[in-house]
């Protein structure tokens, strides 16, 4: 084969790859909704739903409208609700050496904004991160002030207007497996505690038998520890 004909084989491989992957992209089916929380399960089991309700709320992301413009936008966020660096407004010295040690990368995760505090190295492949509920984001999957959590995920899209990512959630549990299926499934979640920093995560969940997970990643992978409380029943989902 010539070098002109290998050429041009190998640049057909390549757009035939790169257009069977646009067309999976396309033709995969959207995710469920998540649910939102039960407030008649027990608080140290995993809450289910049959149904995707949960705590209704303005939308997370705008919706479009019939001349193609952004309408039904969320409000903007009481300030008091906003993480404390997305409140800090002090200019910071020019002659920071560390500039990734001052992130919090929970900020635009509310209003709209649709990011992901999770971690993930810079053009990283893994983006470890918390889906929650009622009033998560479609490619971000979290919402600060959320109360409930369908599980740490390995794949999120940063910016509004994509619904992608949130595959394979990871529900760290206590107490019996609940049955069912098991997307309709969530535990307590909280901001407290909460570290969210250029490439490391942490959050605590399951109240009242608290458990901790940690978070980090390289370029081509993400490392995660689920520190549980004294139990013989501890399980992920």
């Amino acid at each position: 084969m010539s070098p002109q004909s290998h050429r041009r084989a190998l640049i057909g491989t390549i757009c035939t790859v790169v257009l069977c992957f646009a067309a999976w992209m396309v033709a995969a089916p959207a995710h469920a909704a998540p649910p939102g929380p039960s407030s008649s399960a027990a608080p140290s089991a995993p809450s289910t739903s049959g149904s995707n309700g949960g705590t209704a709320g303005p939308p997370a992301t705008c919706t479009e409208g019939s001349d193609g413009l952004p309408v039904n936008c969320p409000g903007e966020v009481p300030t008091a609700k906003l993480p404390a660096a997305a409140r800090n407004k002090a200019q910071t010295s020019p002659t920071v050496t560390a500039p990734a040690t001052t992130v919090d990368t929970r900020t635009w995760t509310t209003g709209g904004g649709n990011t992901f505090p999770g971690a993930e190295a810079p053009f990283g492949m893994v983006q470890w991160s918390p889906d929650t509920v009622p009033n998560r984001n479609a490619g971000g999957g979290y919402n600060f002030g959320d109360t409930s959590i369908t599980g740490y995920s390995l794949t999120h899209i940063s910016g509004p207007g994509c619904g992608a990512g949130g595959d394979v959630p990871i529900l760290p549990v206590t107490g019996a497996l609940p049955s069912g299926n098991p997307n309709s499934v969530t535990t307590k979640f909280t901001n407290t505690g909460e570290i969210a920093q250029a490439g490391y995560y942490s959050a605590q969940t399951n109240q009242p038998d608290t458990i901790t997970s940690e978070f980090t990643a390289t370029p081509h992978s993400s490392m995660g520890r689920f520190t549980y409380p004294s139990t013989a029943t501890a399980g992920l989902i």
